[in-house]
């Protein structure tokens, strides 16, 4: 409801499956949850686009690993 700045009774509504997300609603909950942003791939028959979107978050992760780690090893020596 927060991320997306609607209602509380309009978020009731997308609940109960008495209404759909407006697509600004949709995007909003996409760019705060990733297993979202997964899903409405998938449907949409785009699960190539998600895994590329995995690889690109899990080469941010090793690189900071990486470059602590140096930062770690270069402190030692």
């Amino acid at each position: 409801m927060n991320w997306m700045g609607a209602s509380e009774r309009t978020a009731k509504n997308w609940l109960a499956g008495a209404h759909g997300l407006a697509g600004e609603h949709l995007t909003e909950l996409m760019r705060h949850s990733d297993e979202v942003a997964k899903t409405v791939l998938a449907l949409c028959g785009r699960s190539e686009v998600a895994i590329s979107l995995g690889f690109a978050c899990l080469r941010t992760v090793l690189v900071r690993i990486l470059t602590t780690t140096d930062e770690i090893l270069g402190a030692e020596t």
